[in-house]
């Protein structure tokens, strides 16, 4: 049973969204982007959790997955190819020898989400919330396209990818 947050849960979200300026619906990728990984630092420091720092190796990875969902329409931690958040942050050139990853995966179909929501969506969720809050984490890129994995346009397809380095796999 799901309970509704309280008013003052509430309140707290929307003035996190509009620090961030996650509440508005946009087609700025940038903007989009970036409001995500505010809105990641809010939800964590709510939590007496530190910051992530963005990163552009783990962004290229992630922009690289959600690009190949949207190219073949799929949507799944496991590409094709079969490879998986681990192979595509080594790809991408994260961390030397001792790393970890992990992965949250979004797609909205139309109306576009708010950046608030995607984040709202993967707190939601206990699994994704796991993701967010795992203190072991330390980076994170987050890749978007604004195009969901199932063709059509209006839709989003977003992919975080947290990150350690000096950890174990």
């Amino acid at each position: 049973m799901r309970v509704p947050p309280s008013a003052d849960a509430e309140a707290i979200a929307r003035a996190a969204a509009a620090r961030c300026h996650a509440h508005k619906v946009t087609s700025k990728v940038r903007r989009f982007t970036r409001a995500v990984l505010c809105m990641h630092n809010f939800e964590r420091r709510a939590h007496g959790l530190r910051r992530l720092r963005a990163s552009r190796t783990l962004h290229r990875a992630a922009l690289r997955h959600a690009r190949d969902m949207v190219r073949k329409h799929y949507f799944d931690h496991v590409s094709f190819g079969g490879r998986t958040v681990i192979d595509r942050v080594a790809r991408a050139g994260y961390g030397g020898r001792r790393y970890s990853a992990g992965e949250n995966l979004f797609y909205g179909m139309p109306p576009r989400p708010t950046p608030a929501r995607v984040v709202a969506a993967w707190m939601a969720s206990a699994v994704h919330r796991h993701e967010l809050l795992n203190p072991a984490w330390r980076d994170l890129g987050v890749g978007t396209i604004m195009r969901p994995p199932f063709g059509g346009r209006g839709g989003i397809t977003v992919v975080a990818v947290f990150g350690a380095r000096g950890a174990r796999r």
